[in-house]
């Protein structure tokens, strides 16, 4: 049985998915994850960053293992295990096209991912809708969009203080500024602070 390393790039709302291209011996033109068959003597999270950079011209700096997946259809070619990482932070820029191997690359909101008729495996439906953004983790930006699921952790605070200084510190109007932020960014959240001195209202 073959395995496979797959990512799926998520900005805190939205997972990229690449149509794969009509020349594909398997899953054609279908909505698929990125990512590719571990090679001999490779790591699962080698294979994993070798093909993001292949395919779509990054490097992953946060993943984490979500779950593994048995394929024994036909398009599978003997059977196929896939092993799928939520990937939250990367370098090199936003994604592309860096080869041929899609016909193009689209961010999808959780439910329309689940939604599209044209996917490559039928168990995303349900894979998809375990994706969350991982707050004790997951790499956090500027650009990170606060969701309903935020929470107050460690690697939050690291975040802030990074962005406001050791002075940072959480507070009760803070908190509930956040709780009431969903859809703003951290950058925002980091610049109200900073703006207020924490002293939010």
């Amino acid at each position: 049985m073959n395995h496979y390393a797959c990512a799926i790039l998520f900005d805190g709302t939205r997972i990229l998915l690449g149509k794969r291209a009509a020349h594909r011996r398997t899953y054609a033109n279908r909505w698929d994850v990125i990512g590719g068959k571990v090679e001999a003597g490779e790591t699962i999270p080698n294979a994993l960053a070798r093909e993001m950079s292949e395919e779509i011209g990054v490097t992953p700096t946060h993943s984490k293992l979500l779950t593994s997946l048995v394929d024994n259809s036909p398009e599978a070619r003997g059977g196929a295990t896939y092993h799928f990482y939520v990937v939250t932070g990367w370098t090199g820029g936003a994604p592309r096209m860096a080869n041929d191997e899609h016909s193009k690359l689209a961010w999808f909101t959780i439910d329309d991912a689940s939604g599209l008729p044209d996917l490559a495996i039928e168990q995303y439906r349900k894979l998809f809708r375990r994706v969350r953004f991982d707050w004790h983790s997951a790499g956090i930006s500027r650009a990170t969009p606060i969701t309903a699921t935020y929470r107050m952790t460690q690697n939050v605070r690291r975040f802030f203080r990074v962005q406001c200084g050791d002075g940072f510190k959480f507070d009760r109007p803070f908190m509930a500024w956040m709780q009431a932020s969903v859809g703003k960014t951290m950058g925002k959240a980091a610049d109200e602070w900073t703006r207020t001195r924490g002293s939010i209202i």
